[in-house]
């Protein structure tokens, strides 16, 4: 397997390897049968009711986790950008289906590991093991952070409340006012459960209400 430098400045960053080193996750790799694969846009990564054997880390591109309505309405669980994992809750329990379909939403590489790799060490009892298992840990508790998180921007009652939450938690998440999101319109639509043509009337009445400022995927939060 062959990450390109870019790749493996990725993996570097990514929150399940924090701690560890370049030259350990080089270690490690073997040992959690690391496999590199590439999507194009709109392939399917993961269908909902599949088995989850995997851990996997976006090194390009962009996934999106996706669940569709009985009535055919997608909506936007999640979106996961270079560096972000997927797939750990259900993998570390093999009786639970992915509830998700997770689709490539733009052209993207990613990389596989084996889930029992991370939570048992292997044969060679590598010390930084120890530091794999935690930032699993970290990154389930952040899963579920998020997850509580969307709930609370969905339930607001109106469109412009929901954007307003979602842009608010960017913005004390990044410390910034003004960032990027990782969905183009439809995306935002389909994350915060509202039609597309409402969402895009509401950006603009806020604009001109002066509350935020936006151009494609780029806001900023004037107020």
């Amino acid at each position: 397997m062959t990450l390109t430098a870019k790749e493996q400045e990725v993996l570097n960053g990514a929150g399940l390897f924090s701690g560890i080193t370049g030259k350990e996750i080089e270690t490690l790799l073997p040992c959690l049968s690391a496999k590199k694969r590439t999507y194009a846009k709109d392939e399917t990564v993961l269908s909902a009711g599949e088995k989850v054997a995997f851990v996997g880390i976006v090194l390009s591109g962009e996934l999106l986790a996706e669940r569709l309505s009985l009535y055919g309405d997608r909506s936007i669980v999640q979106a996961f950008l270079p560096g972000d994992s997927f797939g750990l809750a259900r993998a570390v329990l093999p009786d639970a289906p992915s509830d998700v379909d997770i689709m490539a939403g733009q052209d993207c590489a990613v990389l596989f590991l084996s889930p029992s790799g991370i939570f048992h060490t292997c044969g060679k009892a590598c010390s930084f093991h120890a530091g794999l298992v935690d930032n699993a840990v970290r990154l389930l508790a952040r899963k579920n952070l998020s997850l509580n998180e969307k709930l609370v921007h969905v339930s607001q009652k109106t469109t412009r409340d929901k954007v307003l939450s979602y842009l608010t938690a960017i913005a004390a998440r990044t410390g910034k006012r003004s960032f990027d999101i990782p969905f183009d319109r439809q995306g935002l639509a389909d994350y915060l459960n509202v039609d597309r043509s409402g969402l895009s009337f509401e950006l603009s009445k806020m604009k001109k209400d002066g509350l935020i400022d936006c151009r494609k995927n780029h806001f900023t939060l004037l107020t």
